[in-house]
């Protein structure tokens, strides 16, 4: 929506790796692969991990800006007014608690230990606080954020006019969905965290060459 193209796949057919190149045990590529996605998971929820336009980053600060910007243009739905303050600070509130619960996550790979269930907590929350923070910046452009200079008939050019804040909106609809959707992180929660029992699988401890394949 935002112009961009970043999904791809790559598939490697008859792949070999000697014994010396292997990451865990034969056959348990499984764990190795979830230790991977929960290092993604913390990756995507960082508070360095973006910009404006991305999960994590200074976007809060951005929005107080723009706000404090608007007010001192002698504009409407600036920071004088008093729910735009209210929302923001909640958001920036929001983004606070995050970067605690990523210091946590750190806190454990310091020890050498794999990232735990936090990586999901933070993955979860960070995507969908993300979404709420661009749709305040979309809502703080206002007229702006509905139309811009650029020809619609050229995709790049209408893309590349784009101003970032709605670019960011666009663009944070895929954060609930990539690096694991907030469904299965929550699953993960639901099972690793409250102790939930676990949905029924017969294949749960199979190695990965005796599951079936669609």
């Amino acid at each position: 929506m935002g112009g961009e193209t970043e999904f791809f796949q790559v598939f490697l057919d008859g792949a070999r790796v000697p014994d010396a190149q292997r990451v865990g045990d034969e056959g348990n590529g499984w764990k190795v692969a979830q230790a991977t996605l929960s290092g993604e998971r913390q990756m995507v929820s960082g508070a360095s991990s973006g910009g404006v336009d991305r999960i994590g980053g200074g976007s809060t600060r951005h929005l107080i800006r723009l706000a404090r910007q608007l007010s001192a243009d002698g504009l409407p739905g600036g920071w004088d007014d008093v729910r735009v303050r209210d929302r923001l600070v909640r958001l920036y509130c929001e983004e606070r608690v995050r970067a605690w619960t990523n210091h946590r996550v750190r806190a454990r790979l310091a020890q050498g230990r794999a990232p735990g269930p936090e990586s999901s907590i933070g993955k979860v929350h960070a995507a969908e606080l993300n979404q709420r923070v661009q749709e305040a910046a979309a809502d703080l452009l206002g007229a702006a954020g509905t139309a811009w200079p650029g020809a619609a008939s050229d995709e790049a050019d209408y893309a590349q006019s784009m101003p970032a804040e709605v670019r960011g909106m666009l663009r944070s609809r895929a954060n609930t969905i990539e690096g694991g959707t907030s469904e299965v992180n929550r699953n993960v929660l639901a099972e690793r965290v409250l102790g939930l029992p676990k949905e029924p699988d017969p294949w749960r401890g199979k190695p990965w060459r005796e599951l079936p394949r669609s």
